[in-house]
C-alpha cells in the first residue's frame, strides 16, 4: 500500500495511524514468505513478459522487506530477553 492508501485506509478504520493499518494489514512472516517463493518463481518462469517480470520482483521485494522486517523484530526481542530487560 501506498502513504495515500494507508492514509485513506486510516480515516475508514476510525483514524487510526498509517503506521496502525500497515501493521494490521501486512501479512505474516509465514504469508510473505510464501508471496517471496511464489515471486521467484513468477522470475525462473519462461515466457514472462518484462511487465510481468517488473511487477513479479518489485513484489518480491515487498515480501522480502517484510520477512527482514519480521525477522529483526524478533531479533531484538531475543536480544532484550537474553539481557533479562524484561
Amino acid at each position: 500500500m501506498t502513504k495515500d492508501e494507508l492514509r485513506e485506509a486510516g480515516k475508514r478504520k476510525g483514524g487510526k495511524t498509517a503506521e496502525k493499518v500497515e501493521a494490521e494489514a501486512a501479512p505474516s512472516f509465514e504469508e510473505a514468505l510464501a508471496g517471496l517463493e511464489r515471486s521467484v518463481e513468477a522470475l525462473k518462469s519462461e515466457g514472462t513478459t518484462l511487465a510481468g517480470v517488473v511487477k513479479s520482483f518489485e513484489e518480491g521485494m515487498a515480501f522480502y522487506e517484510r520477512c527482514e522486517t519480521v525477522l529483526n523484530e524478533a531479533k531484538q526481542k531475543i536480544e532484550v530477553y537474553g539481557k533479562g530487560e524484561l
